[in-house]
Formats: C-alpha cells, structure tokens, sequence
C-alpha cells in the first residue's frame, strides 16, 4: 500500500537529535506552552498530511466546520469524500474537526497538494503545522485507508504537548537550519556555537522548543 509522507517529511535530517542531546545538555526545566487541545475550547495543536486535510475539505462542504462541541472539541460536518475522511472523522474527531476549523491547517494541506515544497508550505501556514501532524499520527495509528506514515514518538509528544514552539520552529527556515547544523556538529561545543552565528534568528525558536522537550518529552526523545 502506497504511504503518505505527510508535511512532517520535510524536517532537515537529525534535527530531532539535535535538540534532543541540546536538551539532556541543558539545567534548567521550563514546561510547554499551551497543550494541543484547550479545555472547553476547539483550539488545536497538530499537523497532518496533504491528504489529510484535502479529505478533510475535498467532496463538496464535507469538511465544512460545524458547530462548538460542550465541554470539549469544536464539532464538524461529517466528510462525503473517502474511506480515508470517513476514518479520521470517525476514530480522530477532535483533531480532524481542530484541523477542518483552522484555516492554516487547510491551507497546509491545499499548498502540499499544490506540490509546492514543504518548507514553503510551513512558513506560509504556520498555525496549522501542528494540527496537521497531530492529526497525520492519528491517522497512520488508526485508519489503515489514509496510509499515512507514522510520526515518531519525539516529533509525536512535541506536537502534543508544544504546538506553539513547534509551529514556530518549523515555520522559520533559520531554526531548522540552526538545528541542522548543532546536530552535524556531533557534540563539538564550538562548532555548536557558531551555528548560532550563521543562524542567529533561528536560536530563540530552536531554544524554546528544546524546553519543551526538556519539559515533556523527554522519555520519548531518548531513543
């Protein structure tokens, strides 16, 4: 079965390394930003795939947003698209319903469908990045019909529990460049260091989301 990639795909190689050992090297513990999903709200957190959000939003007004659910996630339309619209509607509604509502999420989606590149497509809807990864991993757990690939466990607990330092990160070309960089220095302190001085604007967004990690994830990004 053909997999999808999904807009996590376009991540530098490593740059979860890099922040992982830039975390475990680092004293202070400071915890997430807001979590994905808000009490008594429908706000979001996670990215997903192209597909994703084309099935949340292709078949008509399938994926037009609904009303606001008591006490939990903003409800949606159910999709008249595919097995795989159907599937994330069913067993990932809060997620898909928090992506369908949020503009940038769709707007993620209909750029990746585009075919413009990934990178592009993060800067020009960072608010959506994480509702759409968060919403990719459910898929790829539970609807075998989106053959989403799976989201790894570090990525996973970001998008969950640091969405707004995710977006940010992956939304700005330096951070991820920076993160690149740290992590082919392999633990040389000064290499490190000018990664910082080729990067500069990209050190305070990489920062906070190595607090994050240090504050919620990592168990999850120590292997």
């Amino acid at each position: 079965m053909r997999r999808v990639s999904g807009p996590m795909s376009g991540t530098p190689r490593g740059w979860t390394a890099a922040v992982t050992l830039a975390a475990a090297a680092s004293m202070s513990v400071v915890a997430c930003g807001e979590s994905f999903v808000a009490s008594g709200s429908g706000g979001g957190g996670a990215g997903g795939t192209s597909e994703t959000t084309s099935a949340a939003t292709s078949g008509g007004n399938g994926g037009t947003a609904g009303s606001t659910g008591e006490g939990g996630g903003a409800a949606c339309a159910a999709p008249a698209s595919s097995a795989c619209a159907d599937c994330l509607y069913t067993s990932c509604e809060d997620i898909y319903c928090a992506c369908v509502n949020e503009p940038a999420c769709v707007g993620l989606g209909t750029c990746l469908n585009d075919g413009k590149p990934v990178e592009f497509c993060w800067q020009q809807n960072a608010d959506g990045i994480a509702i759409a990864g968060r919403l990719q991993a459910c898929g790829a757990q539970k609807c075998e019909a989106c053959s989403y690939d799976d989201v790894p466990p570090c990525l996973d607990c970001q998008l969950n529990n640091g969405p707004a330092e995710v977006n940010a990160c992956f939304s700005s070309g330096d951070c991820l460049a920076y993160l690149k960089c740290v992590d082919d220095c392999g633990g040389d302190a000064g290499c490190a260091q000018g990664c910082g001085t080729t990067y500069p604007k990209g050190q305070a967004p990489a920062g906070n989301l190595i607090e994050c990690i240090k504050g919620s994830c990592v168990a999850a990004c120590s292997n």
